[in-house]
């Protein structure tokens, strides 16, 4: 009976890092081709022009890494404890600290990053008071007709 307690609890540590580890793959996929800037914290504006998805890709590229690590280290720590190893739970919990730690310092001190999220938002808003002037450059025509 114990053993049969035990297999249980294995098999669905196993699905819980299956699926936890498909979810946070496929996102970090998706970002890396520049596909899910929307899902990123405060970068949600739509990037026009060249220059801006160049920036955006950018960044997308470094958070898609930084999930991937987070995602390995997680899965770590769920393998080690569905398989009840106290070791290798340390081991994977260390490892976790670690990416999350020096992931957010290296997104966010970088200067890479940092040039292309300015310059991202500088190309964004340019375009948009582009947008906006050609409008109401077109408002004023339409008026000047009637």
């Amino acid at each position: 009976m114990n053993f049969l307690a035990s297999i249980n609890v294995n098999i669905a540590g196993y699905i819980i890092m299956a699926v936890v580890f498909a979810t946070m793959s496929s996102l970090s996929i998706a970002l890396f081709f520049g596909k899910g800037s929307v899902f990123i914290s405060g970068y949600n504006y739509k990037a026009k022009g060249g220059e801006a998805k160049k920036y955006e890709l950018v960044l997308c590229r470094a958070v898609s890494i930084f999930i991937m690590c987070l995602n390995i280290t997680i899965t770590l720590v769920i393998f080690a404890v569905s398989n009840e190893n106290t070791v290798l739970q340390y081991v994977g919990f260390g490892l976790l600290a670690a990416v999350l730690i020096l992931g957010l310092i290296f997104i966010s001190t970088n200067k890479k990053i940092r040039v292309a999220q300015k310059q991202a938002v500088l190309l964004s808003e340019k375009f948009i008071k582009s947008q906006t002037y050609k409008k109401a450059e077109g408002n004023d025509q339409a008026n000047n007709e009637k």
